[in-house]
């Protein structure tokens, strides 16, 4: 397979560790599905699926990432 390892339909960034959304194919989505499957945002929130993390990095025009699969711990 050519191009970063991906996990889940999100692209590696390899420097960082934290893992860009799959984002594109979600422009004409007119809702996110009901699954939960929380990942943790770089902006320290929890998503309950990668299309709702997608739907705030669209809104709010940030570069949210994904840090990690599940929910974001308090620190």
């Amino acid at each position: 397979m050519d191009g970063a390892p991906t996990e889940g339909g999100a692209e590696m960034n390899e420097g960082s560790g934290l893992r860009r959304p799959a984002c594109e194919d979600l422009v004409h989505l007119q809702a996110c599905p009901l699954l939960y499957l929380p990942i943790c945002g770089s902006d320290g929130n929890t998503y309950a699926n990668e299309c709702q993390l997608c739907v705030e990095k669209m809104k709010t025009r940030q570069d949210i990432r994904i840090l990690k699969h599940g929910e974001c711990q308090d620190t």
